[in-house]
């Protein structure tokens, strides 16, 4: 339906083909801190998740009860080497793995309003992802013990 307008890179990069232009996508940052674009059919707007357009373009389509993880835990990162078809609950269960953070870390963390380059010396140096970095920065809710959003 939309597959002659757009092109989905294997990078997790989304671009319009209209007018014989290529033009990159900036897409949208939702509250669920997934990344979606707006594509356009027949006239009518409609965000896509930007993991899932990834996924359903190189490894095809999504089945009933399963979800696309990101398996190093970064919601940002929507390479198709860093996605994976699993079922719901084993990605409820992942999601019970992930590293925690003590309070001081995360205070620490507010504290320092560190650049992209730090951020990443912090993921490497705590365990976690660079979404939960960004998260803690950007004072989104980050309860202590507590991998996820609130």
């Amino acid at each position: 339906m939309y597959k002659k307008d757009y092109e989905i890179t294997k990078q997790g990069e989304v671009y319009s083909l209209k007018h014989n232009k290529r033009k990159l996508l900036k897409g949208r940052l939702g509250t669920n801190s997934y990344y979606s674009v707006a594509l356009n059919y027949q006239g009518k707007a409609k965000q896509y998740l930007t993991h899932r357009l990834v996924y359903e373009e190189y490894k095809g389509g999504i089945k009933k009860g399963m979800v696309v993880d990101h398996i190093d835990g970064d919601r940002l990162n929507n390479n198709i080497n860093n996605l994976q078809l699993i079922s719901q609950s084993e990605n409820i269960l992942k999601g019970r793995k992930k590293k925690r953070l003590e309070s001081s870390v995360i205070d620490t963390i507010r504290e320092l309003k560190p650049s992209m380059e730090k951020r990443k010396e912090l993921c490497e140096k705590h365990g976690v992802s660079m979404q939960t970095i960004c998260n803690i920065v950007n004072n989104r809710v980050y309860s202590v013990g507590s991998d996820c959003l609130k």
